[in-house]
């Protein structure tokens, strides 16, 4: 992706300027834009111990890799990237603190030339009992 920057004077404000960042894409997919990847379905959260959460997805069309989000049921609308660029379509997420209530995931398939659409969310319960 190459990036660059222009200065434009804001109209009406005579000497005051603006940095532009302007973004354009070094691949287009034949004058159509990138190529962006489907929204992965089947997003599902299975507790594996107290502190682990295991979810999946299926794979999805034109995906490379895909990032996971995690936010609190306490903060519904603050979403936390964990794992990284996830190459498979499951991650166990052993980051969960006690007590657990709930916690909403979210997936997003990625390749090289963009970022999907987020999954719709789902949600784990109340993890199993502390052995």
């Amino acid at each position: 992706m190459k990036l660059f920057a222009r200065k434009a004077v804001l109209a009406g404000l005579a000497g005051l300027t603006a940095m532009v960042t302007l973004a354009a894409c070094s691949s287009d997919n034949g004058g159509n834009g990138p190529t962006i990847p489907a929204v992965p379905t089947g997003l599902a959260v299975a507790p594996v111990s107290g502190t682990t959460a295991h979810i999946s997805w299926n794979a999805s069309s034109g995906a490379t890799s895909y990032s996971l989000q995690r936010a609190l049921k306490s903060a519904p609308t603050v979403y936390t990237d964990i794992g990284g660029a996830i190459t498979g379509t499951s991650y166990d997420d052993a980051t969960l603190t006690l007590p657990v209530t709930e916690y909403a995931y979210r997936v997003a398939a990625t390749n090289s030339e963009a970022s999907g659409t987020s999954s719709s969310e789902t949600r784990n319960g109340s993890p199993p009992p502390r052995m």
